[in-house]
């Protein structure tokens, strides 16, 4: 049996984790709008649900023992509401630039990588190359 402060705990949590999932699904719905393909979009937007289910019956063992009640999927719910209308706008701008930033830092990664380590490689295997046609044509 909980008692009153126990359930205004984990009214608090049932709450904030609300908001992380509203939160986290906007972070995955800006990723999306970066990719141009339908079937990708669902995809993701499927494993994300699947991942956040089983982390949403982890987190309610934790946080209440194992006990759930029907009124937390509501605290959920009223949790996200809370962030959609209250928070919002202030994250999600910071989400964008996150994730624009993020993608720059890969590109450049890529960039790198092709520039030091895979162009290196195709000359150095295409010289062999060249070298070993060049000596079977003048053998023959």
């Amino acid at each position: 049996m909980i008692d009153l402060s126990g359930h205004f705990h984990l009214l608090i949590h049932t709450l904030l984790y609300g908001a992380y999932l509203a939160l986290t699904f906007d972070f995955l719905l800006i990723i999306c709008k970066k990719k141009q393909h339908v079937l990708l979009k669902h995809t993701l937007i499927g494993l994300f649900w699947m991942l956040q289910i089983p982390l949403i019956l982890l987190y309610f063992y934790q946080v209440n023992h194992g006990v759930f009640q029907s009124y937390l999927l509501i605290f959920i719910f009223f949790g996200a509401l809370c962030y959609h209308k209250l928070l919002k706008s202030m994250f999600v701008e910071n989400l964008r630039e996150l994730v624009d930033a993020f993608l720059n830092i890969y590109a450049g990664f890529e960039k790198l990588l092709t520039v030091l380590f895979f162009k290196p490689i195709a000359f150095i295997l295409s010289s062999f190359f060249s070298t070993v046609k060049k000596d079977e044509t003048s053998t023959k």
